[in-house]
């Protein structure tokens, strides 16, 4: 079953009311790709890292003050596991958190990386068989699935909050940052003022905005922890600017490029003014390169010691293009043309002109 019951479609038809006093809703949050990045051995696919989803911790405090938390990820315990560092030092409050186990997929799918669907009634009966939240009921009305994808929500399409997948070797990422969280926390501020979260999610999908948009928002602040606490190698030619080095750091390595040479303090190419250029036929020095236009009737007065000598100005007269007679092309070859302009003019005007 991929589609929503009509149970829910119901309830969710059902007009929302403005409270006066907000609810305190169940939000149900995903990890990799919504609020962090794993990183992962290329053969095992074993999570060795992670990188936190700039704001992250505003997010969290948000959330644990105004919600109750509950984590669900596709990934498998040990995974989830790991990830769940991110939540320090709030992880002890959080009192639910499901993994890959509670998919009831098969052993094969298991272990296979397969579409799995997160329906909310599962949790919602658990929640209620262990009491989990007493004396606290949740259902489509006070609770909101947070996720990277769509698919994996088509239960209840209502109650989901689709974000842009995280990614930290993302070039969108790398050129842009990450804004998701300003716009965010304020949807779900007025979220909680509802009575009937999956109706009014209905009518107000939330729709976030591109990086590129808002780049006075963004943040390229992109924390990570791992096994070993080293920020793992990258193929990417350039520089993580979510992680910029300090100036010592910098600075060593200038001296190993260097070397022994003690007089290059910096990699960087200075800026030089433009050298005097030169002029190739008489090899002097050129001290200006205004090149103005001049009538075909100026001439150019050649300095008597040209190799010697500075040219202090370079003038290039205007040429006309020489225009080729159309009658040349003709097939049986040129027509009998005067030899110069005063043969032609007197050619026309020979003959005096009459006005009767």
């Amino acid at each position: 079953m991929s589609e929503p019951s009509e149970s829910y479609l119901t309830l969710s038809q059902q007009p929302s009311i403005l409270l006066t006093e907000p609810i305190r809703p169940l939000i149900v949050l995903d990890l990799h790709g919504t609020l962090c990045s794993a990183v992962r051995e290329p053969v095992t696919r074993r999570t060795t890292g992670c990188y936190e989803r700039p704001k992250l911790e505003t997010l969290m405090e948000y959330l644990m003050r105004y919600y109750e938390v509950a984590v669900w990820s596709s990934g498998r315990p040990e995974s989830v596991e790991f990830l769940s560092e991110i939540f320090k030092p709030n992880l002890k409050k959080i009192k639910l958190t499901w993994t890959r186990k509670n998919f009831n997929l098969s052993r094969e799918d298991y272990r296979e990386n397969v579409l799995t669907l997160k329906d909310l009634n599962q949790l919602w009966s658990h929640i209620a068989e262990e009491k989990i939240y007493y004396p606290r009921v949740f259902n489509a009305t006070n609770t909101i699935l947070l996720d990277d994808s769509f698919k994996k929500c088509v239960l209840q399409p209502h109650n989901c909050v689709i974000v842009r997948q995280f990614e930290h070797s993302d070039k969108m990422f790398k050129a842009y940052g990450d804004n998701e969280i300003d716009f965010l926390i304020p949807y779900l501020e007025r979220a909680r003022h509802q009575s009937n979260i999956a109706n009014w999610m209905r009518r107000n999908p939330y729709v976030g905005v591109h990086p590129a948009e808002t780049t006075a928002l963004n943040s390229f602040d992109a924390k990570y922890f791992g096994l070993n606490q080293a920020i793992p190698p990258t193929n990417d030619k350039r520089a993580d600017i979510a992680h910029t080095e300090d100036s010592t750091t910098r600075n060593n390595k200038k001296e190993h490029r260097h070397g022994t040479d003690n007089n290059v303090t910096s990699t960087d190419r200075p800026v030089v003014p433009p050298q005097a250029l030169r002029d190739p036929r008489t090899d002097g020095t050129v001290t200006s390169t205004q090149y103005p236009i001049i009538s075909p009737a100026t001439s150019i007065a050649e300095p008597e010691n040209a190799a010697e000598s500075t040219v202090t100005r370079m003038e290039f007269p205007i040429v006309a293009p020489s225009i080729t007679n159309g009658d040349s092309q003709l097939p049986n070859g040129p027509k009998s043309q005067p030899e110069d302009f005063e043969d032609l003019f007197q050619k026309i005007f020979s003959k005096p002109i009459s006005f009767s």
